[in-house]
């Protein structure tokens, strides 16, 4: 695991360079959350401990998966703001030994601690070690993950902490150029709808936040991955978000519903 560690370190040092603009909706979140914080988190329960060094070492493996996971976001007056890799950039781990809090009480700590876009990277970490189990909490900017981008990271993550190899990925693009290479080939019947009408911006009333959360039965759960009411995409957004994950040499974990 150490030479392991070595090797990604070693392939990381490199000087900082530009990795990409933001895209469209990257830039909208960008603004929002300079209006006020809308970053998000993921909580996963898993009924194992770990050393603290164990993560660390698997978060890396994450940052070298991930490229996005290593930047940070520089605002340019002449062009559009862009992602900046950040080589010595590690994800923040904060571990709460023998944690008598609930999970809640740290996430809403988490809620009301604002990422700062000009230091990388744009994700962070807290582990609460109890006796018997390591809930995680973790954070990002919205620029660089959404809730279910969340879940495959987390997914990764324990692949990484069960000592599982993790291969580095393209750079994700941009969703408009997503987008735009599907509809290139994708039929679209009939007129396209009207574009909404525009929302009256909320304006940021300063108050803090609070965490709640709704534990769904089995019985419950199952018939929300089996049933689905938009077969395709909400299957794909049930499975992740509410199903078994994980690789059994990690523990067993349930990912908890995105908290903005």
């Amino acid at each position: 695991m150490r030479n392991h560690q070595t090797d990604i370190e070693n392939n990381m040092k490199q000087a900082p360079a530009l990795v990409r603009a933001l895209g469209g909706t990257e830039h909208l979140f960008w603004l929002l959350d300079r209006n006020r914080a809308i970053h998000f988190l993921l909580v996963a329960e898993i009924d194992r401990v770990f050393e603290p060094s164990a993560w660390h070492a698997a978060l890396l493996a994450l940052q070298q998966r991930h490229p996005l996971l290593s930047t940070r976001i520089v605002a340019n007056p002449e062009a559009a703001p862009a992602f900046f890799r950040d080589p010595n950039a590690r994800i923040p781990l904060r571990v709460v030994e023998n944690a008598r809090a609930s999970w809640q009480v740290e996430a809403a700590r988490e809620m009301n601690t604002p990422f700062d876009w000009s230091t990388a990277p744009l994700v962070r970490a807290t582990l609460l070690q109890g006796e018997g189990g390591s809930p995680l909490i973790l954070a990002a900017h919205h620029a660089v993950l959404d809730g279910m981008g969340g879940a495959y990271v987390i997914e990764d993550l324990l692949c990484a902490l069960a000592g599982g190899s993790l291969m580095s990925l393209p750079l994700v693009q941009p969703l408009e150029s997503l987008l735009r290479a599907q509809m290139a080939t994708a039929t679209v019947p009939g007129a396209m709808a009207p574009a909404p009408e525009p929302k009256v911006f909320r304006a940021a009333s300063g108050a803090r936040a609070e965490v709640a959360a709704l534990a769904l039965s089995a019985q419950f759960t199952r018939a929300v991955v089996e049933r689905p009411r938009d077969q395709g995409i909400a299957r794909t957004r049930a499975n992740a978000r509410v199903g078994h994950t994980g690789n059994e040499s990690a523990g067993r974990i349930h990912v908890v519903e995105p908290v903005h």
